[in-house]
């Protein structure tokens, strides 16, 4: 779907509901003021949204290939990005420049997540079946774990940590931003 819809999360109401890419949208975050919607898509693009009235604010084409995911730092300063051109992204929103550009990794990031104080962000890739820490001070990697638990002695088919997601709540939490991505959520609060 191309679209993003916004519910009003005490009324049930449709509040906005408008196309947002030339392709699917895969992501979509409010900024932590709740001022701007940022959307990512097949067409490489991360825009930026009025939460207001849905009006364009700002674009960035930062990927060569589609944007899978995307997360505000908890200032709303930065926008962490990844995607199937195997890189993750830090870009400083106000500037539109980029302030970190991993390697590129082993394969397709499929989901990212600041950690709510901001020292650390996440990073899970499809195939490695692992969440990579970095230390946003330095944009450093900060440690590893594997998605899969252990399955050694147990003998059983790992289950990986997975759930589509489609929705996000506003920080002020009376705002419900829905698009039909499926994606994996890294779990970034446990971790750090």
């Amino acid at each position: 779907d191309k679209h993003i819809k916004v519910w009003d999360a005490r009324s049930g109401k449709n509040l906005m509901d408008f196309e947002a890419h030339n392709g699917w949208v895969r992501d979509a975050a409010f900024s932590p003021d709740g001022m701007l919607i940022a959307s990512a898509g097949d067409d490489r693009l991360v825009n930026f949204w009025s939460a207001d009235d849905g009006e364009l604010q700002n674009r960035i084409n930062v990927h060569k290939k589609w944007v899978q995911s995307i997360a505000f730092s908890p200032d709303g300063q930065y926008l962490i990005s990844g995607g199937h051109d195997n890189r993750l992204l830090v870009t400083n929103i106000d500037m539109g420049n980029i302030v970190f550009k991993s390697e590129k990794l082993d394969n397709y990031v499929l989901s990212v997540d600041f950690h709510p104080f901001g020292e650390t962000f996440a990073s899970a890739t499809l195939m490695e079946k692992e969440i990579i820490l970095w230390n946003s001070s330095s944009l450093s990697i900060k440690k590893q774990e594997p998605i899969l638990a252990s399955t050694e002695e147990k003998k059983e088919k790992p289950k990986p940590i997975a759930k589509p997601t489609i929705t996000r709540t506003a920080p002020t939490g009376d705002m419900i931003l829905y698009n039909e991505a499926v994606q994996l959520n890294a779990c970034v609060n446990s971790l750090a």
